[in-house]
């Protein structure tokens, strides 16, 4: 590879400085035969390297765009297949935790879900979800799924708070009163 391009960067050379030239030197008769086949071999130097330099560029630019296609199609099938198991983790912890058919009460709270679930371990996130829209199960169903830490949760009022842990409790989510 490197004679290649050692190769190639003489050609470069010779065109370069011929082009500098721009005028012919004045060549004896008896030479002028062998200047002709030295210009011919010349310009078909030149020729093979631009052949070269645009088959290299072109075969380079195909295997390059052909494995980039290929990792970002491997990026998209691992990024779907996480996302799947994402949604099978969280079905199946809303149904551990209320009853076997259990599904979402609303997109808007399926949504709130997966933002949580998404969150970066220095992130935060704020759902907003209206009176009775299910925003325990938001903090509850992490804590029965698996590889998912300690959630806190701040409760502004003791009634609420106790409220709350027997809820949980009695949904099978370990849970303490601190």
């Amino acid at each position: 590879m490197i004679a290649t391009f050692k190769e190639i960067s003489k050609l470069w050379h010779q065109f370069l400085e011929s082009a500098e030239e721009g005028k012919e030197k004045k060549v004896p008769k008896r030479k002028q035969g062998s200047q002709k086949t030295d210009k011919q071999q010349q310009q078909q130097e030149q020729q093979q390297l631009t052949n070269s330099l645009a088959q290299m560029t072109t075969s380079s630019k195909r295997r390059k765009t052909t494995q980039e296609e290929e990792l970002a199609q491997k990026k998209k099938e691992m990024s779907e297949k996480k996302k799947k198991k994402l949604e099978d983790e969280m079905a199946d912890g809303l149904r551990k935790l209320l009853r076997p058919k259990a599904t979402w009460r609303s997109d808007k709270q399926a949504e709130s879900m997966r933002s949580i679930m998404a969150l970066k371990a220095d992130q935060t996130a704020i759902n907003v979800l209206p009176t009775g829209a299910g925003k325990s199960i938001l903090f509850m169903l992490p804590a029965v799924m698996e590889d998912t830490g300690t959630s806190i949760v701040v409760v502004p009022f003791v009634a609420l708070m106790d409220d709350l842990v027997t809820r949980a409790t009695d949904m099978g989510v370990d849970c303490i009163r601190y």
